[in-house]
């Protein structure tokens, strides 16, 4: 394409990382060490681990949730002729397909799952906050080959991809959405998902705060009782459990209320958005600086509480789960561990964040105008 003349609006680099399972080596001091420049103009990093035969899957920044579920609509699955977001959307319903969001009631789009770790994400996203996605093709041809003598091109040839028609689906899909970026006016950011999504998972960390609390609970009626001690099995004695922490009653309006808030302001962003293309250049180069740095938002400059290298404070890999994704974790970590006290400061750092963000997504509109 450059050849016949196209040019990128912004800068592309493309990367094949070394050293990814013992640390994420390769990506990671690649972003530690040109991290001034990533923070100051990296839009976003695309991300792809494997790719296989079979459903779409994608995780990470809900910023970009929409216009990814846009190019869905448009790429052809080979093997049903249907659109890839139908497949995936009946994928999702079924409990089939690669790991994604919820079933997406009520939304829109397909959800992004969150971004944990296990891949060359982590080192954009969870510590220098670029806005990041791990997207790829998969569900119906792991045999157990990753990371085996088995995890060959021939291998691929003759059992995975048999027809070689989704690692070229991939490339259209990846394709797309750099191209879809890197040729936009104004880029395609968008935070109405965003705010949806940090709903859904306050939600979930509240109904989290009240079964630990009706467990505790049940355990502390059960040990008073000496409910274990009557049930126990005389030939294989086990001593009674401990009792379990009480969770205290959260008050969750500040939270409520910055949630609202970043509702409020993505939805106003999101009217707007059609009418930036009519911005002066120079007014369209300014938002689109900040719409590139929107993401850092959404950190902690001190980094979550016993590991300050991770510093997002929506998702992060689960301090004990690694590859897993643990969603406000700087609260809900320290509720699971028992660790009150924190978990209301952390709470107090995570409202901050979205209230300072809600507010950044009202200066981009503001810079567009009424």
């Amino acid at each position: 394409m450059h050849k016949q003349g196209w040019s990128p609006k912004r800068t592309l680099v493309y990367a094949a990382w070394d050293g990814e399972e013992p640390g994420l080596l390769g990506s990671t001091e690649w972003a530690e060490r040109h991290a001034d420049e990533l923070t100051k103009h990296g839009a976003i990093y695309i991300n792809s681990d494997e790719n296989g035969r079979g459903y779409f899957g994608g995780s990470g920044s809900q910023s970009f949730e929409l216009m990814v579920n846009d190019v869905t609509r448009e790429m052809t699955d080979p093997e049903t002729g249907k659109s890839v977001w139908d497949r995936q959307k009946a994928a999702t319903m079924t409990g089939r397909g690669r790991r994604s969001g919820g079933d997406g009631s009520g939304r829109k789009t397909i959800p992004f799952g969150p971004a944990g770790s296990g891949s060359d994400y982590a080192g954009f996203i969870d510590h220098l906050g670029v806005a990041s996605i791990n997207i790829g093709y998969g569900g119906e041809d792991r045999g157990g080959t990753y990371h085996s003598s088995y995890d060959t091109p021939w291998h691929w040839d003759q059992f995975a991809d048999k027809d070689q028609v989704y690692g070229k689906l991939f490339a259209q899909t990846a394709g797309t959405i750099v191209l879809r970026i890197a040729n936009a006016d104004v880029m395609p950011y968008n935070f109405t998902e965003l705010a949806l999504t940090v709903k859904d998972y306050a939600d979930n960390l509240k109904a989290e705060v009240k079964t630990m609390q009706a467990e505790s609970t049940q355990r502390d009626r059960a040990l008073k009782s000496g409910a274990f001690t009557l049930a126990n099995d005389p030939k294989n004695s086990l001593t009674p459990p401990p009792a379990l922490p009480m969770p205290p009653t959260y008050d969750w309006t500040t939270l409520d209320s910055a949630i609202s808030k970043l509702s409020t302001a993505s939805t106003r962003y999101e009217g707007l958005a059609a009418k930036a293309v009519a911005l002066s250049p120079e007014k369209r180069k300014a938002l689109n600086d900040g719409l590139a740095v929107s993401e850092r938002k959404l950190l902690s400059d001190a980094g979550l509480p016993g590991r300050p290298w991770v510093k997002h404070l929506i998702y992060a890999p689960g301090t004990y789960t690694g590859y897993g994704a643990s969603t406000l974790p700087g609260v809900r970590e320290a509720i699971e561990a028992g660790r009150f006290d924190e978990a209301k400061q952390q709470l107090d750092v995570l409202v901050k964040s979205l209230n300072d963000e809600a507010d950044f997504i009202d200066s981009l509109s503001s810079q567009i105008g009424q």
